[in-house]
């Protein structure tokens, strides 16, 4: 049995850095956003207003892991199975408002997966 401690490989850098507030940020889109990255996990549940999911995105735009929580496309996609952890997804908000069929206005969320899964 080996006294000395290993060390990692010239080059190699920590996995597991130590984040000081004990976890990823949650991201909220505004107008133009995007997250473009792997999907690491999702939770799933359901509230008053119906079905939701988080993601866990390793965020390539943001350097970092992020959670978000699935608007319009990105729900749907997810909700129909289109978007499972390990695909690469896009995710962005949109510039213009769109008018519902209630006459509100909203922006978007748009989703597009690397593949076409």
């Amino acid at each position: 049995m080996s006294s000395e401690m290993p060390s990692a490989p010239e080059g190699f850098v920590d996995a597991a850095p130590e984040r000081t507030d004990g976890e990823e940020p949650e991201i909220e889109l505004a107008s133009g956003e995007e997250i473009l990255g792997v999907v690491l996990g999702t939770v799933e549940g359901e509230n008053q207003y119906g079905p939701w999911v988080l993601f866990r995105i390793k965020d390539e735009n943001r350097d970092e892991v992020i959670r978000y929580f699935a608007r319009d496309e990105a729900k749907r996609a997810y909700f129909n199975g289109n978007i499972e952890d390990g695909d690469t997804v896009w995710i962005a908000r949109a510039t213009e408002e769109v008018e519902m069929s209630n006459g509100e206005e909203y922006l978007p969320t748009h989703c597009k997966v690397s593949g076409g899964s």
